[in-house]
């Protein structure tokens, strides 16, 4: 029995389609920041995309853009450097994942509220 996990990021460069063997793969590259202030950090990803899924995917993984991966068996993995690891997983499911809005653009106007009513008026429908 595995756990699966649900990771949202930025791919860190290009996926590349390779062939292993009978079946082809792409590595993501998922990029997470996570943290606030002082303590700000990113947590990488690699991700192995197989068969027909990596095949479709291979022209839209591109550096930069959002997604959402599903990924049973994640594991860390020594890396280069004597503190360093990585966590590697399996996708099970590979979803573009909604693109933020831009902080520069302008926020759409609000509509005008309407005007309250005195309390007046609030007398006069009362039954009593």
């Amino acid at each position: 029995m595995s756990a699966t996990t649900v990771i949202t990021g930025r791919l860190g460069r290009d996926a590349v389609l390779r062939d292993a063997g009978s079946t082809k793969v792409i590595n993501l590259a998922l990029a997470v920041n996570y943290g606030y202030g002082d303590k700000k950090g990113t947590q990488w990803y690699d991700i192995a995309v197989f068969g027909k899924q990596a095949e479709a995917l291979v022209q839209w993984a591109v550096k930069g853009s959002i997604w959402c991966v599903s990924v049973k068996d994640l594991h860390i993995e020594p890396a280069k450097g004597e503190y360093q690891a990585k966590l590697v997983g399996v996708a099970l499911d590979v979803n573009f994942a909604p693109q933020q809005k831009n902080n520069d653009e302008p926020a759409p106007a609000a509509k005008p509220k309407s005007e309250p009513k005195p309390a007046d008026d609030m007398e006069s429908d009362i039954p009593f």
